[in-house]
């Protein structure tokens, strides 16, 4: 009786290996090409909502959303006069808040501050899931001295999302797990300033966002509200 042996040899494993990579590769570049058409039409029904001639360049994340939106020395006319900027930005994101994908029933926009530098203005609102601020997810709308806008930065994400929001370590804990885990000894102050919320890994974590005085610079610590581990420590720079 004669045995066939049906196992591949290593030169065929070896084509076929091949082949899967190239098919891999064509469908990787199709879905480029589609994200790609995909992107510069949404672009194009962004700027006739906006105003074609207004818009100088859009940046348009993978997601479809627009994160940055250029308007060029011009500046975009924004018809909410007799307002301070801060009310006509809101009104603005509010007025367009599909281009921005806001979602206003889960995440608010909060005002944060507002900054002149030259002959210009930024105004920074700070994304908030059920009132605890998203750490990093700010969106900023910059004036020139006319009122007019000539740039907008999007940080919201509508992804936020979190179950539990209530933290298993209470805030007057904090202090204390900090001064053990940064060494921090006799001469260490811990100010916690709120509860945050920090994009890690794909997923949201409770944090308790504090500065730590005491060396040369303050650090600003993200302290898991769980676990009580620390996730993050940094530095602040000193004007």
């Amino acid at each position: 009786m004669r045995i066939i042996n049906r196992t591949p040899s290593i030169k065929t494993l070896q084509v076929l290996l091949k082949r899967i990579h190239v098919c891999l590769f064509f469908l990787l570049l199709l879905s480029e090409c589609c994200w790609a058409l995909g992107g510069e039409e949404r672009a194009s029904r962004i700027k006739e909502t906006l105003g074609a001639s207004a818009v100088t360049k859009l940046h348009i994340g993978k997601d479809g959303v627009v994160r940055k939106a250029f308007f060029g020395r011009r500046g975009l006319d924004f018809q909410a006069q007799g307002h301070p900027k801060e009310e006509r930005a809101r009104i603005f994101l509010g007025s367009y808040k599909g281009i921005w994908d806001i979602d206003s029933s889960r995440s608010s926009l909060v005002y944060s501050k507002s900054v002149s530098s030259g002959d210009m203005t930024k105004v920074t609102f700070t994304q908030q899931y059920f009132g605890i601020p998203v750490l990093n997810a700010t969106v900023d709308v910059h004036f020139d001295l006319n009122g007019k806008i000539l740039f907008v930065r999007n940080g919201y994400d509508r992804d936020v999302a979190l179950k539990n929001l209530s933290p298993s370590i209470l805030r007057a804990r904090v202090p204390a797990l900090l001064e053990e885990q940064l060494a921090l000894g006799n001469g260490g102050v811990v100010k916690v300033q709120r509860l945050g919320l920090l994009e890690k890994e794909g997923s949201y974590r409770l944090v308790w966002d504090s500065i730590v005085k005491g060396g040369v610079n303050p650090l600003r610590v993200l302290l898991d509200a769980e676990n009580g581990r620390v996730l993050h420590s940094k530095p602040i720079r000193m004007r």
